[in-house]
């Protein structure tokens, strides 16, 4: 995974994106809701997924990565859909999803649950 500092930091720094750039704190509580999208200061980008999360944890689904290849843009970005086959729409089934995240994040490694836990 590249590092993607730089490009967090214009995006803090530009009004239009600061109130999306803002780091999550480890006890999460209530401050982020289900269904909000978050953006990992390594360009993940991530569906929150539920009310309720355990301390220190983000209950989510990895929806796009930074890749050079990638074929849909985000701010300015190239991404690609983690969870579909390159250039399809075919979803890749949850077992195989734990083999591609541990090779972006190892500590999303884990098999066969839905949805991945990530230490933040």
């Amino acid at each position: 995974m590249r590092n993607n500092e730089a490009f967090i930091q214009k995006l803090q720094e530009d009004e239009r994106f600061h109130y999306f750039t803002q780091p999550v704190e480890p006890d999460i509580g209530e401050k982020v809701r289900d269904a909000e999208f978050l953006l990992r200061k390594d360009g993940l980008l991530v569906n929150v997924e539920g009310w309720s999360h355990p301390q220190g944890y983000l209950v989510g689904e990895v929806l796009y990565t930074p890749d050079e290849y990638g074929d849909k843009r985000i701010l300015g970005q190239p991404y690609r859909k983690i969870t579909l086959y390159n250039g399809t729409y075919e979803s890749i089934p949850y077992a195989e999803r734990a083999e591609i995240l541990n090779k972006v994040d190892p500590c999303l490694n884990q098999v066969e649950t839905n949805p991945y836990f990530c230490e933040i």
